[in-house]
């Protein structure tokens, strides 16, 4: 049984947009070491959460990353599939973790949104 040759537009467009899921890994993998190497000397909760966060997304991206490359290689999984998990890699995963990330942030922080809307909105206003 013969395998079928993808084009090279298909093979072209596949690792520019798996290439696109170094820059988040990047991000969290930077936002894992900057933070976690303040652990040691400082440790407040929310230094430990968000290294958890960043951590846990570099961790999903690597698995993405090496999951939809090892599929497409050996093409065990239609492309357009593995097509989609790059994009949820490039796309939803950093915005959820980023939002994720937010959340701990204002909850550990106790930061009041709705006083802080309040006093842009005084402030714009006189």
């Amino acid at each position: 049984m013969a395998v079928k040759k993808r084009s090279l537009w298909k093979n072209l467009w596949f690792w520019f947009f798996w290439s696109l899921l170094l820059l988040p890994a990047y991000v969290a993998a930077a936002g894992t070491w900057i933070i976690g190497s303040l652990l040691p000397a400082y440790h407040d909760l929310i230094d430990i959460v968000l290294t958890i966060v960043f951590a846990a997304t570099l961790v999903i991206l690597m698995m993405l990353a090496v999951y939809t490359a090892w599929h497409y290689s050996f093409r065990t999984r239609p492309d357009r599939h593995l097509l989609m998990l790059v994009m949820v890699g490039v796309l939803l995963v950093p915005v959820v973790s980023a939002g994720i990330a937010m959340s701990f942030y204002v909850q550990l922080n106790n930061i009041d949104i709705a006083a802080m809307l309040e006093a842009a909105k005084a402030q714009q206003g006189g």
